[in-house]
């Protein structure tokens, strides 16, 4: 009898320090209604220092999945780069040790992929959560089924909304013809994009939440000054672009934009030393921003004021 097979999907889980999130997480790829028996589950120990470890060890042993121990800290880029490297999905996505999966998210993100012969790259919505795993927002649209699709520009000059790593799907192919992520760029998804756009690779985003996506203020993501300076350091690779001026200021203008939910002085002061970026047509919405309330501007952009103003 013939019948249709569902593609095996790889999900990489890179853990460090979460001992109180990861079974939470593991959880979540398990009870997927894809069906776990389509699933291929690798969970790495970047030598965590709690009892992170252990927790996957104990659910490794009852569920049956890869688990990578490492007697050393490597970063997330070559811990990933190890996890693909054993990978034989059909398709590859990861998530951070302290995310959760929404429920249906594999079915839904290999049923638009079906539907849509060529995506490369999937990617979708958000939904932010607390350290309780309390919903905190969530994304919406009027439109969730609508995709957006990224060229280079789209992602280089920042034209289009951004999406998160561990809401997206990527088709393994895709490693196998670009490579995957270089341990020298601590933003490795940015890296990732930019260099799959620039390979032509076709990059998709729908609006459906895929990801709970925690805030934590200890997070890599929180780390503001470090995640701007790496940004800058990503852009300089296609420093021969001919609108690489233009990505630089608008990556500053982005910047600028998260930090006003920490510190309006440091954005002014910014645009004191930088006045080129009064220049720039991005500048308007910032100013609007630097001058409402923060009342309004939890109202007008609570994804932003949620993920910043509180670190």
């Amino acid at each position: 009898m013939m019948y249709n097979q569902k593609p095996l999907v790889s999900v990489l889980v890179p853990a460090y320090n979460h001992d109180k999130y990861v079974e939470e997480a593991i959880l979540s790829v398990i009870n997927q209604t894809y069906g776990y028996n389509n699933i291929q589950l690798i969970v790495a120990d970047d030598y965590s220092q709690d009892n992170t470890a252990e927790v996957i060890s104990k659910l490794s042993g009852k569920y049956k999945f890869k688990f990578i121990k490492h007697t050393k800290n490597t970063g997330a880029c070559a811990t990933l780069n190890e996890m693909i490297s054993i990978s034989s999905g059909k398709y590859i996505t990861s998530f951070a040790s302290d995310d959760i999966m929404v429920p249906d998210r594999i079915e839904n993100q290999i049923k638009i992929i079906s539907e849509n012969p060529g995506i490369d790259i999937l990617a979708g919505d958000i939904i932010l959560i607390d350290k309780l795993s309390k919903i905190i927002y969530i994304q919406s649209s009027n439109n969730p089924a609508h995709l957006m699709t990224y060229d280079f520009e789209d992602l280089f000059l920042r034209l289009k909304p951004g999406f998160a790593a561990g809401a997206t799907i990527i088709k393994s192919d895709l490693y196998k013809r670009i490579g995957a992520y270089d341990p020298n760029y601590k933003i490795e998804d940015y890296f990732f994009w930019l260099k799959a756009a620039y390979n032509k690779a076709k990059i998709v985003k729908c609006n459906i939440p895929f990801l709970y996506y925690r805030v934590l203020s200890n997070s890599l993501s929180s780390d503001k000054k470090m995640m701007d300076q790496e940004g800058f350091k990503v852009l300089t690779i296609y420093k021969s672009h001919p609108k690489y001026d233009i990505a630089i200021q608008n990556r500053e203008i982005f910047n600028l934009s998260k930090m006003i939910f920490i510190d309006r002085i440091k954005v002014l002061q910014n645009l004191t030393n930088n006045p080129v970026l009064l220049l720039n047509r991005r500048i308007i919405k910032l100013l609007i921003m630097l001058f409402l309330p923060k009342s309004i501007l939890r109202r007008k952009f609570p994804e932003n004021f949620y993920r910043y103003e509180k670190l």
